[in-house]
């Protein structure tokens, strides 16, 4: 479990490379969280959305990370 941050910096760094897919699915995935909490009555509003505050986790199966 990293934030998007960490994650961004340690790809920066050459550890893994992170693929334009990748980055589009991180930010699809990340609009549709806050469709999810800006649908909800009443509107929860994150207030803070940075990549700092963004965890992100690996799929069990995935073994290159």
């Amino acid at each position: 479990l990293k934030d998007l941050d960490t994650l961004m910096s340690d790809s920066q760094a050459h550890e893994y490379k992170i693929s334009a897919n990748e980055h589009v699915d991180f930010l699809i995935q990340i609009a549709r969280g806050m469709g999810q909490l800006h649908a909800l009555d009443p509107p929860i509003v994150h207030g803070d959305l940075a990549a700092r505050n963004v965890l992100m986790c690996y799929h069990p199966t995935d073994n290159t990370r």
